[in-house]
């Protein structure tokens, strides 16, 4: 499935919404009924974002401390897009792979949200490696276009290696 997570993508996203949702929600229909027709897939894990939260009355855009527990929503199409994967997923859970039937439909399948994921080869255009790759080839400052942020990265290897875990254990 094609992600539409980063700058690029939140751009690609406004300039069509249409795709972002076609390319989210109905890809995400598509896979999940793929592992319908298949009974050999045993495990299903969906990658979403940290952006499927809608910021509420009581979040501040600087407080981006969210839990499970949050509402979904998303502040540009491809956020939403990944909130309604989320909600695509869940429905799917409930109607066709229910966990205390396992033992009828033999599928696990559950959801994971990830954050900003660093690591080598990740020179997608104007990506904070690129970014500051670009910076030290010209020799020149490095801009933030967010000083005041703070994000956390998480190691492309540390990431597969949770994405592994949690499909294992499913």
């Amino acid at each position: 499935m094609i992600s539409l997570l980063g700058d690029e993508g939140l751009k690609q996203s406004k300039a069509d919404p249409r795709e972002a949702f076609g390319v989210q929600v109905l890809g995400a229909v598509e896979i999940l009924e793929a592992v319908r027709a298949q009974s050999s897939v045993r495990a299903c894990v969906f990658l979403t974002s940290d952006k499927v939260y809608r910021l509420g009355a009581d979040k501040e855009d600087s407080e981006k401390e969210y839990k499970e527990s949050d509402s979904l929503g998303g502040q540009a199409p491809a956020a939403t897009a990944k909130a309604c994967v989320e909600l695509v997923v869940e429905s799917y859970l409930n109607s066709f792979f229910q966990p205390e039937k396992y033992n009828k439909h033999k599928v696990a399948v559950a959801t994971a949200r990830m954050g900003s994921v660093i690591g080598g080869g990740d020179f997608e255009a104007n990506s904070f490696v690129w970014q500051v790759m670009q910076s030290l080839r010209l020799k020149t400052p490095m801009v933030l276009k967010n000083p005041q942020s703070v994000r956390s990265w998480l190691a492309i290897e540390d990431a597969i290696s949770g994405i592994l875990r949690l499909a294992q254990s499913l």
